[in-house]
């Protein structure tokens, strides 16, 4: 169901105002400062995006709740710059990691692949 919304003269695409309320009273949606934080909003975010189908609100709250983990992730989270041989690496022991203590590990890796 689409709701309008009158916004300084103009009607625009909106959502239901009760229902986001809602969602926001029930998490509220803070910058995010600490690992604890974001693991909560991930949470969160999880729990609504495991729904089948979400509303115009749900939406306009995951994006809001999304923007606020990117902006965080993006101040916080270091991601190594690597090329080549050793980008390769680092995603095949990503993917599959090597039991260990086992000498032929790397067989395993190898045929894995």
């Amino acid at each position: 169901m689409s709701i309008t919304t009158n916004v300084a003269g103009r009607t625009i695409l909106g959502f239901s105002r009760p229902e986001y309320l809602r969602l926001v009273e029930a998490f509220p949606p803070v910058k995010i400062r600490t690992p604890a934080q974001a693991e909560a909003t991930e949470c969160r975010l999880d729990e609504l995006l495991a729904r089948p189908q979400l509303t115009e609100a749900e939406r306009a709250y995951v994006d809001l709740l999304s923007d606020l983990l990117a902006d965080w992730e993006d101040a916080t989270v270091v991601i190594p710059d690597i090329h080549g041989v050793e980008l390769v690496r680092a995603a095949a022991r990503r993917a599959r990691p090597a039991p260990k203590g086992s000498r032929g590990h790397l067989r395993h890796r190898v045929r894995g692949l």
